[in-house]
């Protein structure tokens, strides 16, 4: 038996020194099967139906009112969610000098968010990390560190996997999956695929929270996301999830910082 984890992105922000915002942000929504992706996927189709004449011409979040993107995040709440939340005024300025260090943080995001989601999957008994597992990951179509899919991909196969060793600490961090992984990762344009738009109004969503306050009155059901980078400060303090998995034993710096 082989359990699937479908995974959608998109991010919103930019990731620069000059961004007049503080916060970028990664999003989107993980299905554990494909009635549900399919579900999920009917579920946003029927929404921008009911917003537009034309439901196959994209609806970008950026452009859409509070109460539009409250709205699509609020019906889309039934399903599992991630995001990341990366405060730029902490990332070190060797990473922000460099596009392709910029390329390699944002794929390290991705996997730190990834796998905190995936891990509060395994701790409800969701998913089964003892299972022959294949993860297909689709991202809006954007610039990735060197190697693009598969550099991302390669990442997260060998973490989750085979574990890693923190080369600061010295400390090795633990694989999440003990049986065969495969990780299939696909650059998508957001204009052909429902889900990468649904994605973008959940990152928008965030994103406006974060740098505007702009609260859009949904509860983020089934949501977990982490705070990036870490610091010295949280790095003293191990924090849990609500669901009672600690990160400290799986992620590559002491701990992460979730909501549930």
């Amino acid at each position: 038996m082989i359990q699937e984890v479908y995974i959608y992105l998109d991010d919103s922000g930019v990731l620069h020194r000059n961004a007049r915002e503080q916060y970028f942000v990664y999003a989107g929504y993980v299905f554990t099967s494909v009635a549900e992706k399919d579900r999920a996927l009917i579920t946003y189709y029927d929404l921008l139906r009911s917003v537009r004449k034309k439901p196959k011409k994209e609806l970008k979040a950026s452009r859409a009112t509070a109460a539009a993107k409250g709205y699509f995040v609020r019906q889309m709440e039934q399903f599992e969610s991630l995001s990341c939340v990366i405060d730029k005024t902490l990332v070190y300025d060797t990473i922000m000098d460099s596009v392709e260090s910029i390329h390699r943080f944002k794929d390290y995001c991705i996997k730190i968010m990834i796998k905190a989601k995936l891990l509060d999957l395994i701790k409800r008994q969701i998913i089964n990390p003892k299972l022959k597992t294949l993860i297909h990951l689709a991202i809006d179509n954007q610039p990735t560190n060197t190697d693009g899919r598969y550099g991302l991909g390669e990442g997260i196969l060998s973490e989750f996997s085979a574990g890693t060793l923190n080369f600061r600490t010295g400390n090795y961090i633990m694989p999440i999956f003990h049986n065969e992984l495969r990780v299939a990762t696909e650059l998508c344009d957001s204009k052909q695929n429902y889900l990468i738009q649904a994605a973008d109004f959940l990152a928008n969503s965030i994103f406006s929270d974060q740098n505007y306050h702009q609260l859009l009155k949904h509860k983020y059901r089934h949501h977990t996301q982490v705070a990036l980078p870490y610091t010295a400060e949280t790095e003293r303090t191990v924090l849990h999830y609500s669901s009672g998995v600690n990160l400290a034993d799986f992620c590559p710096l002491s701990t992460c910082s979730a909501v549930c």
